[in-house]
């Protein structure tokens, strides 16, 4: 899953380490190194980022200079949680995204001769799965050629074994998600925080993912991708996009669309202020998804046509 602390660039991750090394020089040093190391700060909907954002909130020297939060609103449905041939799908895309990077710079011999076999290998170890199953096909597939297991790529076994952990972690994932969102957690623990931050921020809302566990594939060779278990799951587990679930060949829900509405309301009852708000991402479809709960709206004044 995503992390609390994210960051795009090569450069930021340079300048954080920076940061770190000097906070560990000595307390002085630490007090004025400490507002330098969050400047923006990159939360995800999962629990961990709301425990990572409250712990910088209570933390007065780092806190004091976060001046930007981005709230990646990016979702797992529930139209993929609970079926696991159309994850399985949706995985062998991915894989595919990811083969699609590494060749695009290659001629056909050079993909040939690559690593990039393995993709295919994989590929058909998980394309036993139709939509509405349950588990990875029971047909045998035999492993890849002793060259790559030589090389420390896995057997076929093993790459089931990843298709179903992901598939797991996915469930759990989304029930997490639609969990924040249902009992108002997500909002009204990060108004909280917010609301405890002692410069006022900047408030962004995006689809637009900053971890890089979610784009292995531009930091990492393919052979790394293919034999790290616990990158290939989180990547294959990782949510998607508002404009991804509506690609999809069914209808989908996105719950995370009321946090639009629903967030600057928390905000404001919490007494938290914004330097701007930020709404980067809308629905495209069913705007009347916008409309937050009327049940969460008491002591908020409404139109007589609302009403």
């Amino acid at each position: 899953m995503s992390s609390g602390l994210g960051s795009p660039e090569d450069d930021e991750v340079v300048a954080l380490t920076t940061v770190r090394s000097i906070r560990l020089v000595c307390r002085r040093f630490n007090e004025l190194a400490s507002p330098l190391l969050l400047p923006r700060m990159y939360l995800y909907l999962n629990q961990d980022s709301l425990d990572f954002a409250d712990a910088v909130s209570r933390s007065p020297h780092v806190a004091s200079g976060v001046r930007m939060v981005n709230v990646v609103l990016r979702y797992r449905p529930r139209e993929l949680a609970d079926d696991f041939g159309r994850f399985c799908t949706l995985a062998k895309k991915r894989l595919d995204a990811a083969a699609g990077c590494y060749v695009m710079d290659m001629s056909w011999e050079e993909a040939m001769a690559s690593d990039l076999r393995a993709f295919g290998h994989i590929s058909s170890v998980w394309g036993g799965a139709n939509e509405g199953s349950d588990a990875p096909g029971d047909e045998k597939v035999d492993d890849p050629g002793s060259e790559l297991l030589n090389r420390g790529f896995l057997g076929a076994c093993d790459y089931q074994d990843i298709l179903r952990r992901s598939y797991q972690d996915f469930r759990l994932g989304h029930e997490e998600q639609l969990r924040l969102i249902n009992d108002r957690t997500f909002v009204t623990n990060l108004s909280a925080t917010m609301a405890r931050l002692p410069r006022t921020p900047s408030l962004s809302l995006t689809e637009e993912s900053f971890s890089r566990s979610d784009y292995p594939y531009f930091n990492n060779s393919s052979e790394v991708l293919l034999t790290d278990k616990d990158m290939l799951c989180r990547f294959l587990a990782s949510d998607l996009t508002w404009f991804s679930i509506a690609m999809l060949p069914y209808a989908a829900d996105v719950p995370p669309v009321r946090l639009l509405s629903e967030l600057p309301i928390g905000l404001y009852r919490a007494g938290a202020q914004l330097r701007d708000l930020r709404i980067c991402v809308l629905p495209l479809s069913n705007y009347l998804a916008l409309r937050p709960f009327t049940a969460h709206l008491d002591g908020v004044e409404t139109t007589e046509h609302e009403q």
